[in-house]
């Protein structure tokens, strides 16, 4: 039986209120830890009274890096529906909300598509797919080249953790392998309804790889410029190398949402502190940037979620 007009809007804002507050509570979660907060806190202190001037070129860099993302999905979207570049980027911050409730914020697909009128559940669903893949392609091939110049230094990375590089391929080819074969066991009406869904033209594919290629130089630089304000040395080439590397590995790796930021330290710490010799201030950095790329801007979607049509009305 259908809602009710009245009965719809209240189920609405009480879906979005919860959103709300889960995602809040996790964003809290994932960095109040007494000891961790005080340690990111000591060493952002001292990281911004040598060189305040980095962070402020950082921190100006995060609208940036996600009104590319933005635009790559205006972009994508259009294939279906025009919208607006402010439409884009509330759906993309609401989607990146969303996301810290999930692992590797998988979820953020869902916050995306409520923003839309036209285009279908569905379609929007693979639409989100297209704009994440993009990404992680750029991401890959960006960590490969780093992988080849690092490893010719023989002091690159413990042996325990090479051998957990190759679990994490392995990992990564049986997803492969096992997406391919739930696709082909599918029932025939899912196979066909997925065939139906709109192709995206290659211009428009080759503009969300161009943006997304942006959008990395933008956050890899984000993450030189912290690094060196905490004082992190070495060789410029090998921490861009080693920061290339760092975000190979946090793409393959999966984490629980309260789990990401360890797991984010504890991969910096892991790469880039063997090219600096400084683990521990790499993990604190990788923590610091998580915070201003991730937890700032879901802070700011969660007004977004507000404008969700969770209910579109039938026309």
């Amino acid at each position: 039986m259908p809602l009710n007009s009245s009965l719809a809007k209240r189920i609405s804002l009480l879906i979005k209120i919860l959103i709300v507050l889960v995602a809040a509570a996790a964003i809290f979660l994932k960095f109040s830890k007494a000891s961790m907060a005080e340690t990111i806190g000591q060493a952002f202190r001292t990281g911004i009274s040598r060189n305040l001037s980095l962070f402020i070129f950082a921190f100006l860099l995060i609208p940036v890096n996600w009104a590319l993302e933005a635009l790559k999905w205006q972009k994508l979207v259009s294939v279906s529906e025009k919208i607006t570049f402010m439409q884009a980027f509330g759906s993309v911050l609401s989607g990146l909300t969303v996301g810290t409730l999930t692992p590797n914020r998988f979820g953020e697909f869902a916050g995306r598509i409520f923003l839309l009128s036209k285009t279908g559940k569905l379609e929007a669903v693979w639409l989100s797919f297209i704009a994440s893949a993009a990404q992680v392609i750029v991401t890959l091939l960006a960590g490969l080249p780093g992988f080849i110049i690092l490893c010719t230094d023989g002091n690159f990375l413990p042996g325990g953790f090479r051998k957990n590089i190759s679990y994490e391929a392995f990992a990564f080819a049986l997803l492969l392998a096992g997406l391919v074969l739930v696709y082909f066991f599918l029932p025939d009406a899912a196979r066909n309804r997925l065939r139906k869904l709109r192709t995206v033209p290659r211009h428009l594919f080759a503009s969300a790889l161009f943006l997304s290629a942006a959008r990395y130089a933008v956050y890899a630089f984000q993450f030189f410029l912290l690094l060196r304000m905490m004082g992190v040395e070495g060789h410029s080439g090998s921490i861009f190398a080693g920061i290339t590397v760092n975000y190979f590995l946090v793409t393959l790796t999966p984490a629980l949402p309260v789990m990401e930021i360890f797991v984010r330290a504890y991969l910096a710490g892991t790469v880039l502190g063997s090219v600096s010799g400084q683990a521990e201030l790499c993990g604190i950095t990788a923590a610091l940037i998580w915070i201003m790329n991730i937890a700032v801007p879901s802070v700011a979607g969660m007004g977004w979620v507000f404008a969700w049509r969770i209910f579109r009305k039938k026309t």
